[in-house]
């Protein structure tokens, strides 16, 4: 059975992967610091991400599933290793330097 794209779950899935890239805004940094853990917990435990798993039927990196598709990258593997490693510490490093070096409040505590 062939994937086929933008159904509802893809758009969960984008809305999810947009509110924890955009997590420094909306959230205390302490709370991105526990869902941070939580999500590497998932990734572990249940073998990857549970969405993944509902959209494509195995565990790909949406993100860097659209990303090839849409010409942007060439490699799928080393987008995935950014999307799950990198990029989580990005955005706890940001949200660290925006509200507690800045003084910067966010939205939800």
């Amino acid at each position: 059975m062939e994937h086929k794209p933008y159904r509802l779950i893809f758009w969960i899935h984008l809305f999810v992967n947009i509110l924890a890239i955009f997590s420094w805004v909306f959230f205390s940094w302490w709370l991105i610091i526990i869902g941070e853990i939580l999500l590497q917990l998932q990734y572990k435990y249940l073998k990857g991400c549970i969405l993944s798993k509902a959209e494509f039927k195995e565990d790909i990196s949406c993100i860097t599933y659209y990303l090839h598709r849409w010409g942007i990258t060439s490699n799928q593997n080393k987008g995935k290793s950014f999307v799950r490693i990198q990029l989580p510490i990005i955005v706890i490093i940001i949200s660290i330097i925006w509200q507690v070096i800045f003084g910067f409040r966010p939205i939800i505590f």
